[in-house]
C-alpha cells in the first residue's frame, strides 16, 4: 500500500486478484478482510495504514456498477 499527500492523503491498494473475479467480500474486524471469489476461492488480506471499509466501499461500487475502481482508494 502507498500513501501520498499532505492535507488530503490518497491511498492505492494492490489486490493479487482481478477485480472481475471478486464475487463478495467479507470484512473481519478493521483491518482484515476475505474476498470470496467466482471460482470458489478466497484470498485474506490485513491493512492496517488503511480502514477495510474504504477498500470495501470502493469494490461493491465496482461489483455493483462494473466500474473499474479508482486506483487511489
Amino acid at each position: 500500500m502507498e500513501s501520498k499527500g499532505f492535507i488530503r492523503k490518497t491511498h492505492t491498494a494492490i489486490l493479487d486478484v482481478p477485480y472481475e473475479n471478486v464475487e463478495d467480500m467479507v470484512r473481519e474486524g478493521t483491518t482484515k478482510m476475505t474476498l470470496k471469489l467466482k471460482d470458489g476461492g478466497s484470498r485474506e488480506f490485513a491493512t492496517f495504514k488503511l480502514p477495510v471499509d474504504v477498500i470495501k466501499e470502493d469494490l461493491e461500487f465496482f461489483l455493483k456498477d462494473g466500474t473499474l475502481p479508482s486506483p487511489d482508494l
